[in-house]
Parts: C-alpha cells; sequence; structure tokens
C-alpha cells in the first residue's frame, strides 16, 4: 500500500462516518505507508506502539 492510497481511503471512511454521524477510533501500525495522516472529522488514528504484537491488547487501555 502507498501513502497515496491509505490517505485517500482515510478520507473515504471519514466521509462513510460523517454521512452516519458517527465517529471511529482506528488503531494503526507505524507502516510507512502511514507517515502522513490528512485532518478528519469522523475518524480519530492512534498509533499502536512499534514492535506490539496484535496478540497482546495491553497498549490499547481505554479510560474513561
Amino acid at each position: 500500500m502507498t501513502a497515496d492510497i491509505f490517505q485517500d481511503w482515510l478520507l473515504q471512511l471519514d466521509r462513510t462516518y460523517h454521512k452516519k454521524n458517527r465517529r471511529i477510533l482506528l488503531f494503526i501500525d507505524n507502516c510507512i505507508a502511514h507517515n502522513s495522516i490528512p485532518l478528519m472529522n469522523n475518524v480519530k488514528v492512534i498509533f499502536i506502539p512499534p514492535k506490539t504484537s496484535g496478540q497482546d491488547p495491553s497498549w490499547a487501555k481505554i479510560r474513561t
């Protein structure tokens, strides 16, 4: 995946959730294609820590 494709996908995702009047939190890794995140209103991007296994969700504890 290229950075341009990823940005286009994110913007489309943002438009989709805008139409649904919803907001989402998206966890992504530190892939080089993820180096430039566009400004969005309905999608918030959180980078997972480097070398973190998808099997270990301890990094994803959400505090309310």
